[in-house]
């Protein structure tokens, strides 16, 4: 069972508080714990998900909000996780992209 929050359906927003799209699903680690948010960040017929570190996200009323434009996010390398996992090159590419180590 994964642990942390549960933020599917939600609404993640920019640092400045624009909008960037829906949070689709959460990834989470070997550990169990989770790590990515899987967002939804398209036009409506144009859906494209772009990851986003769990690590920094607060809650922020009914919303999500991460430290990012929604720029940066949108720019973000695309992953796409097999059985719910990411490859190692795919991770080290998002950890880079979000300044992350």
């Amino acid at each position: 069972m994964a642990s942390g929050p549960d933020w599917r359906g939600k609404t993640l927003v920019a640092i400045h508080g624009a909008t960037i799209g829906r949070i689709v699903d959460v990834l989470v680690g070997e550990d169990g714990q989770a790590e990515w948010l899987a967002v939804d960040t398209g036009a409506r017929f144009r859906s494209q998900q772009r990851l986003v570190p769990v690590s920094v996200a607060v809650t922020l009323g009914t919303a999500v909000m991460v430290p990012y434009d929604e720029d940066q996010v949108r720019s973000a390398p695309q992953a796409i996780p097999v059985n719910g996992a990411l490859s190692l090159e795919e991770r080290l590419g998002l950890i880079d992209h979000y300044r992350l180590g």
